[in-house]
């Protein structure tokens, strides 16, 4: 039996857009230039609302939110290289979205989003662990919300860790006795999956029947939330962990005076106290990382046949060719690939839970037409 209840006034979502772009071509199309603009706005998109349990269900379907989107994309071909038989073809694309929930329900001001959690909540949902892929006014689609770190503040005379100085403004703030961080705040957005900007790089350099196709790419900024790098350092199998294993580790941070001054945190931890449990649990920033990435993507080699070496045959043309995908990546703030994504390609982005890493891939193909 359902526990949700449908509703005779839900009306279509609807989406507001805008697009302007531009094409240039130069030196008898050996450089051209797209350049595309857009912007976006969704209105009345269709979530379920939680309702009260004494109506017999638990949610409501509903026309809820605003979200905004709008980006640019470019993309440059040229060819730098034609003598003889040989060319050299290359193809730049780059991409920059930013999205931005504009607004929810009335009184609502985040949701948890996935297939199993898709009600309307205020701020004390619950989720796996403490995280909670959401929806969030004022943030972009899809950030995580959990347990933020304490963090010295320079605007709010009310707060908590307030340094009217600024000296110590954005620090860490570490407890004075135990050496670890203060009690962090929870239902706080400590994650945000979206990327800077993305770009990629397709070269292709063809003599005669024969093509070497490499394209690179790189995804700049976003987060990832990984609960196997954070096992992985808990339990001291990470490469990190073993580096100078016997020395003590000192927290970032500051630690705040009995006259509410701050000063830099100098409290030893022994390795294991550091890596085990003083950078915090699975629902912490802790678990955060910057997803950027650089990728050798993929390399194909391919051979096309002389057309006369086929005069006699029954075919038009024959290729041969082997390829290899995921060659090699660069993460230079994360232990691993930071392209996993344990929900795939649904619309929960950015969340490593002890998934299967990516794989690479070799291939091989032959071509035949008539």
């Amino acid at each position: 039996m359902s526990n949700r209840i449908g509703n005779n006034n839900l009306t279509p979502e609807f989406v507001t857009s805008y697009e302007a772009g531009i094409n240039l071509g130069f030196f008898k199309n050996r450089l051209s230039i797209d350049a595309t603009y857009f912007d976006s706005r969704s209105r009345n998109q269709i979530f379920n609302v939680a309702i009260s349990n004494s109506t017999g269900y638990d949610t409501r379907t509903t026309n809820v939110g605003e979200l905004r989107n709008q980006g640019v994309e470019l993309v440059l071909n040229a060819t730098p290289i034609r003598m003889g038989g040989f060319k050299w073809d290359a193809t730049l694309n780059y991409t920059l979205i930013r999205n931005k929930v504009i607004s929810i329900a009335p009184g609502i001001t985040s949701s948890n989003v996935g297939s199993s959690a898709t009600n309307l909540v205020g701020s004390g949902a619950n989720a796996f662990t403490g995280i909670i892929p959401s929806i969030y006014e004022g943030y972009p689609y899809g950030v995580v919300v959990g347990t933020a770190n304490a963090r010295v503040q320079s605007s709010d005379p009310n707060g908590l860790y307030y340094d009217p100085t600024g000296q110590y403004a954005g620090q860490y703030v570490i407890n004075g006795t135990s050496g670890q961080f203060a009690p962090g705040i929870a239902n706080s957005v400590i994650s945000n999956p979206q990327p800077n900007y993305t770009a990629g790089l397709n070269n292709t350099f063809s003599y005669k029947g024969l093509a070497l196709s490499v394209l690179v790419d790189t995804r700049q900024g976003g987060q990832l939330y990984s609960f196997s790098v954070t096992d992985a350092r808990a339990n001291g199998t990470l490469y990190v962990t073993g580096i100078d294993r016997d020395q003590p580790r000192i927290l970032p941070g500051v630690i705040q005076n009995a006259d509410g001054t701050f000063r830099p945190n100098n409290i030893q931890l022994s390795s294991q106290v550091y890596w085990n449990t003083a950078l915090g649990g699975l629902a912490s920033e802790a678990a955060v990382f910057d997803a950027t990435v650089y990728r050798l993507r993929e390399v194909a080699l391919n051979y096309t046949l002389p057309k006369g070496l086929l005069s006699k045959t029954p075919f038009g043309s024959i290729s041969v060719g082997v390829s290899g995908r995921n060659l090699f990546f660069y993460a230079p703030n994360f232990p691993a690939d930071p392209e996993i994504n344990t929900q795939g390609a649904g619309n929960i982005q950015g969340l490593d839970l002890n998934g299967p890493p990516n794989t690479r891939n070799f291939g091989g193909n032959i071509r035949l037409t008539f």
